[in-house]
């Protein structure tokens, strides 16, 4: 039979009727039939894994790249190809003093302004302003031409003459009012670029020095969201400087027993208190005596956030018998809100990778709370569990910890939890730089044309 279903295969293929094969060969023809349902189904079986294998190597690709970038941000190397900004071209010393001629003639410019010759001015001006405004000027460079545009007389002068209702009086006020806008745009993007590309803390105070309330009054809502950027980062960096130095500072042994005797009960606050006096003795004596050194009460403030910070970083979430006991101690004896005793906890849970047990605790902190805020801060919380369980899905993927097919699979789970969720890329931790200095987000290493290509299909 198997030599008469060749053949069979073999004139369905080129066509031949299959009542006429039937007659041919003296066979049924519902097991024609069968034969031709078995070569279809075989044909939308390949057709599927040709598909299937397309996707597969469009996936491995994607996992490719955002390797390829993970490590090029984890090892602190340029990120040259993902960099959406032009380098800026640096002028050279002949241009430079050019430009720094056209300033100098606009500012001489200004200072014979008179109503007799405003209009003349003003067009002289704003000629030289087109010139230097299409070279890659420095902050400094704008913010002078921005403070020479600002003058007092200037500005009298064409707010009088703009009254008068003259089609050439009301052209240069016109034209003075769009040099002045060019050059604060660019002074504005100059800086919010600046601050952009730089880690650096030093820099960063400088560029903040340069948001003057004088320019924060020409663009109030720019001006103001840019200077808000800036304090954050600021903020975030300065922070980060105070985690390394707890992290550099030796952990006495007392001090780890205690934050685990806490966790679990096993002092109370009394005790606590002693040992936490005594490590701030021991500080004010060990440190030169200035009047910048941190009094008694601020040195055990200082303590009682490093013992958490020794919870989060150097006591294992196994350590936790309850979490709800070891919250409430955390909060009684250390004198602590219960959302920061909250975050210390779910911290610890998740740094063990005990995801399931973070969520369990939210959903029954949840549960017993009655305050809306509050369950708004465990649900925030209870988000922050979830997205580091998919940065910690995407960290076994990057880091080769398990095999390709699983890795296709888990790839493909974590595009369509993203497509279906409202969650940010930037909320999904992928842990440090090697030195410690950049956190990397999802957002770092996602290709940004994946979520646009998956919804437009």
């Amino acid at each position: 039979m198997s030599k008469n279903k060749d053949q069979i295969k073999e004139l369905i293929e080129n066509g031949f009727e299959l009542e006429l094969i039937s007659l041919e060969l003296k066979i049924p023809i519902e097991y024609i039939k069968n034969v031709k349902k078995e070569m279809q189904f075989k044909n939308r079986l390949s057709t599927l894994k040709i598909k299937d294998n397309v996707e597969d190597n469009r996936t491995v690709s994607k996992i490719d790249q955002m390797r390829k970038r993970y490590d090029e941000i984890f090892k602190g190397k340029k990120e040259d190809s993902f960099n959406e900004q032009e380098q800026i071209r640096k002028l050279s010393e002949k241009e430079q003093k050019e430009i720094d001629l056209k300033i100098d003639k606009v500012e001489d410019i200004i200072k014979d302004v008179n109503e007799k010759n405003v209009k003349e001015k003003i067009n002289e001006i704003a000629s030289l302003i087109d010139i230097v405004t299409k070279y890659p000027l420095s902050i400094e460079q704008l913010e002078r031409i921005n403070n020479i545009l600002q003058d007092n007389m200037l500005t009298f002068i064409t707010r009088k003459i703009s009254l008068k209702s003259s089609n050439i009086s009301l052209k240069s006020s016109n034209i003075l009012k769009r040099a002045k806008r060019e050059v604060l745009n660019k002074l504005i993007q100059s800086i919010e670029t600046a601050q952009s590309k730089t880690e650096d803390l030093e820099e960063l105070k400088r560029l903040r020095k340069k948001i003057t309330t004088k320019l924060e009054n020409q663009n109030q809502i720019f001006i103001s969201s840019l200077r808000y950027s800036i304090d954050a980062k600021i903020t975030k960096l300065e922070q980060q400087r105070i985690l390394r130095n707890m992290q550099e500072e030796e952990v006495s042994e007392e001090l780890l027993n205690l934050a685990e005797d806490i966790l679990n009960g096993k002092t109370d606050q009394q005790e606590a208190n002693q040992i936490i006096d005594k490590e701030a003795k021991e500080r004010i004596s060990n440190r030169p005596k200035s009047k910048f050194a941190l009094t008694e009460e601020r040195e055990k403030q200082q303590i009682k956030v490093k013992i958490r910070f020794i919870m989060e970083n150097y006591v294992k979430s196994s350590k936790i018998q309850d979490a709800s006991i070891a919250i409430s101690n955390l909060s009684r004896i250390l004198e602590t809100d219960k959302n920061l005793s909250v975050k210390t906890i779910i911290q610890m849970l998740i740094n063990g990778k005990e995801f399931n047990r973070a969520k369990h605790v939210c959903n029954q902190l949840e549960e017993n709370e009655e305050d809306s805020k509050e369950k708004k801060f465990i649900r925030a919380t209870k988000n922050k569990v979830i997205n580091a369980e998919i940065g910690d899905m995407i960290l076994k993927v990057i880091k080769d910890e398990m095999t390709q097919e699983e890795c296709e699979t888990y790839f493909k789970m974590i595009e369509n939890r993203l497509m279906q969720s409202n969650v940010k890329l930037s909320d999904i931790p992928l842990g440090k730089s090697e030195d410690g200095l950049k956190r990397i987000s999802l957002a770092d290493i996602w290709d940004k044309n994946i979520k646009k290509n998956e919804e437009q299909r």
